[in-house]
């Protein structure tokens, strides 16, 4: 049922139309590719690795032996816009793989999750290696 602020008072075309352009919130995710959850899970590896790698580099930056190596990233957080930056990868990752797995029609979709998958493993094993060497020199 549609909130009152926005029912439609013409045909029924024009319900169908409003019900597509409401947001649906994370059912987005629900993306089935092979009738399982490890399609939600590999959709939220790019976020959960984004967090981690976040959140280890600034606590690792804290420790006045370790410093940022990647000059993007040194300029990034320089004009501080990092975290954006990475939150505006992590959802054009997640869309474009969504958006070609759910429009286009191919007999391979399962290949195009690794595209995200490889994305939130490597921020993860980035986040590792960032805790491991905040460990190291602590």
């Amino acid at each position: 049922m549609l909130p009152k602020a926005i029912q439609p008072t013409g045909c029924k075309c024009c319900v169908k139309y409003v019900k597509r352009m409401l947001p649906v919130g994370l059912d987005w995710i629900k993306v089935n590719v092979d009738g399982n959850k490890l399609t939600r899970i590999i959709y939220m590896m790019p976020i959960l690795g984004c967090v981690i790698d976040q959140l280890s580099t600034r606590i690792g930056l804290t420790n006045s032996n370790l410093c940022e190596l990647n000059s993007h990233t040194v300029c990034l957080m320089a004009v501080g816009i990092w975290l954006y930056v990475d939150i505006i990868a992590v959802i054009m990752i997640l869309l474009t793989s969504y958006l070609i797995i759910k429009h286009w029609k191919f007999q391979y979709k399962r290949f195009i999750l690794l595209f995200p998958f490889t994305f939130g493993v490597l921020k993860i094993f980035a986040g590792i290696n960032n805790i491991y060497l905040y460990i190291l020199y602590y």
